[in-house]
């Protein structure tokens, strides 16, 4: 059987075709079980197509290697994490530049923060809060000016 629009078939199923495909799966940052539900998929593919069980091969021993590999490289990672690029002065620049800092007080705040953050090798989580929970009644915005009773530090700095 060939699939449609294409010339060659992937049927029957070799092992080593498997794991590459296990290997590409694991690539697009699918989880280890996501994977393995897909290859069970194509295994029951080609058990309708009549053709013989890929696992009555020796259980097919490279690619359980493959799908470990997978589990060890995801393990105690949560979901993948969206690849985010660096900021350079270039993008700096054009920030400031599309910033008309006249018109609202807070697009002044946003370049302070930006700079802050840029210049001083910050994460913006190390300077702003997650949540509107996260601001302590000690240390809140009240309209137009800061209230605060006692003075902030940081819990720990990047030199210790």
């Amino acid at each position: 059987m060939t699939l449609p629009h294409h010339s060659l078939s992937p049927f029957p199923l070799t092992e080593g075709l498997l794991c590459t495909y296990a290997a590409f799966l694991a690539d697009q940052h699918l989880l280890p079980q996501t994977i393995k539900s897909y290859l069970a998929a194509l295994r029951n593919w080609q058990i309708s197509l009549g053709l013989p069980n890929p696992r009555d091969n020796s259980s097919l021993p490279m690619l359980k290697r493959v799908q470990a590999g997978i589990s060890r490289l995801r393990l105690g990672r949560g979901p993948p994490t969206r690849l985010r690029l660096p900021v350079t002065p270039h993008l700096l620049t054009q920030m400031r530049n599309s910033l008309d800092k006249s018109s609202h007080p807070a697009k002044s705040l946003m370049w302070a923060v930006a700079t802050t953050a840029f210049f001083g090798f910050f994460r913006l989580g190390e300077l702003l809060c997650n949540s509107a929970q996260e601001l302590t009644k000690p240390h809140a915005w009240h309209g137009e000016t800061w209230q605060s009773t006692t003075s902030q530090h940081p819990p720990w700095s990047k030199s210790t």
